[in-house]
């Protein structure tokens, strides 16, 4: 928008820019690595180069009174990304009131996500900057990895875009890869009506307008049927075995059986073993 005004001899202009902002959630995936043996042994190497420039960087920060990232000019890309994430987990705790500790977890946090060009066997390539001697782009050590269905139906959103900064962690003896995916937040739209929504017992909830949703009698009885079978083998709910006490007599079988039967047609509450 565009004004102007002018003021006796004088005229001065105004650009006024208006811009929307736009919500944006971000949500956190976990995708599986699928390195081989040799690249599975570069892993565990590099996640041990990782955490010990973080414990370094960390214990020079315990030592200063004014806590500052150490400079890591000429010791590389990687030992540089250690440090500030050993800075920004130093920040962060000692901001939350707790004592600095050092990293545990199997971790690389120098790690980008890319898409593969010609590759049909998987669907994205996760790269560890810093570990090659070439620049750019290529200057990384490279790890398939492959997408499932739950972070394939968030891309599917309308907006939906993977963001290139991904972190590499081993759990169980197995390669990962945190991702995170940017979503775009739908416009607040004003309400023109209301609904009224009963939530019942019987059906799982009704609308004022009409709708009526599944049935749950099918739960039920599905549920009465699995304690019924738990009654008769001798299980609580807990998953225990009930213990009989071997100082009481035992009863006959007729009696026995006549009992079960009288449980069985008893509802869960009212039973008596």
């Amino acid at each position: 928008m565009n004004e102007s005004a002018c003021l006796g001899a004088g005229c001065f202009f105004r650009n006024v820019c208006y811009t929307d902002i736009m919500q944006v959630v971000t949500l956190s995936y976990k995708l599986k690595l699928y390195p081989r043996a040799n690249k599975a042994d570069t892993l565990a190497l590099l996640a041990g180069l990782f955490h010990r420039a973080h414990t370094a960087c960390t214990t020079v920060l315990q030592a200063q009174e004014q806590p500052r990232c150490p400079s890591t000019k000429g010791l590389g890309e990687f030992i540089g990304r250690a440090y500030r994430r050993a800075y920004i987990d130093y920040r962060r705790t000692t901001k939350a009131g707790h004592k600095p500790g050092f990293l545990k977890a199997e971790l690389i946090d120098s790690a980008e996500v890319q898409q593969p060009r010609r590759v049909k066997g998987f669907d994205c390539w996760v790269m560890l900057r810093g570990t090659m001697s070439s620049r750019g782009r290529n200057g990384g050590f490279y790890v398939p990895a492959k997408r499932h269905a739950a972070i394939n139906r968030t891309l599917a959103l309308p907006g939906a875009k993977m963001n290139e900064s991904a972190e590499v962690f081993r759990k169980n003896g197995k390669w990962y890869a945190r991702v995170s995916v940017a979503v775009p937040l739908a416009e607040v739209q004003v309400p023109k009506g209301w609904i009224g929504c009963d939530i019942g017992v019987r059906l799982a909830v009704v609308r004022s307008d009409g709708y009526k949703g599944p049935d749950l009698r099918t739960l039920f009885r599905r549920d009465d049927e699995r304690k019924r079978n738990h009654a008769h083998q001798g299980l609580e709910r807990n998953g225990r075995c009930l213990l009989r006490d071997r100082s009481l007599p035992e009863k006959p079988a007729s009696s026995c059986a006549s009992h079960w039967l009288r449980v069985e047609a008893l509802p869960w509450k009212h039973r008596k073993y």
